[in-house]
């Protein structure tokens, strides 16, 4: 989302083409019970007990999950960067849609990472005392 961000600073996109964008890579992002079915960590049965819950709770699924004791610490993280992976990234997007080409895009992810660089070195940390104490 950094970058989004970044290419609506430089003008390079519009807000409107980035909520387009967003919306669509949300679209594109495969639902965490449908994998765990595909993957065989969870059957459909288990799926629904779980969006059951969910719709009760403002929780995620894998939260719910974990409590329920049906997906583990480790599965869950993998199933999580299975939908990451499996989920195209804004930049693909930006560039499906033709709001933006590759060469912008390359171009712009080298200015964005130099002014997150630059942004992080300006921090100035606090000064030790040079002083000595005596107890």
């Amino acid at each position: 989302m950094w970058f989004g961000i970044h290419l609506v600073r430089r003008g390079v996109i519009t807000t409107d083409q980035l909520f387009a964008a967003v919306e669509e890579q949300s679209s594109r992002r495969p639902p965490l019970g449908e994998l765990a079915v595909r993957r065989g960590k969870l059957k459909m049965s288990q799926v629904f007990q779980i969006l059951g819950r969910q719709a009760g709770e403002r929780r995620s699924f894998g939260t719910i999950a974990r409590e329920m004791r049906l997906l583990t610490k480790r599965q869950l993280a993998d199933l999580l960067l299975a939908q990451t992976e499996s989920t195209p990234s804004l930049s693909e997007i930006l560039v499906e849609l033709e709001f933006v080409t590759q060469a912008t895009v390359d171009v712009e992810l080298v200015n964005a990472r130099d002014g997150r660089v630059d942004a992080c070195l300006s921090i100035s940390s606090p000064t030790r005392s040079t002083t000595s104490r005596s107890f």
